[in-house]
């Protein structure tokens, strides 16, 4: 993932997942807390500059912290893997004025 994003996003948050999933952590041989340092050090050999990264502990964190950096004419990529949950967070920002 880190190869395919690195160039394209001035920002990165990367988080886990607030509900872990047995199966893809048997997938992947590696505890899903992991998921944001190793993403953080695939995107730091990938070029992207420390300072350009911040870890979140958990997804829904990461999509408040994504909302509210945001600027009008940003694209903000919101890759949680839940995206109901994502679309009806987006919109209660935008109901809320853009406060979260």
């Amino acid at each position: 993932m880190a190869k395919i994003i690195a160039g394209h996003f001035d920002f990165f948050i990367c988080s886990r997942r607030e509900k872990l999933m047995q199966l893809s952590e048997v997938l992947r041989n590696f505890p899903l807390d992991q998921v944001p340092q190793r993403l953080t050090a695939a995107l730091i050999k990938q070029g992207v500059a420390p300072e350009n990264i911040e870890i979140v502990d958990l997804d829904t964190a990461a999509v408040d912290r994504g909302l509210n950096l945001a600027r009008q004419g940003d694209l903000l990529a919101l890759l949680t893997g839940t995206v109901e949950w994502t679309e009806e967070r987006v919109l209660e920002f935008r109901q809320s004025g853009g406060r979260s």
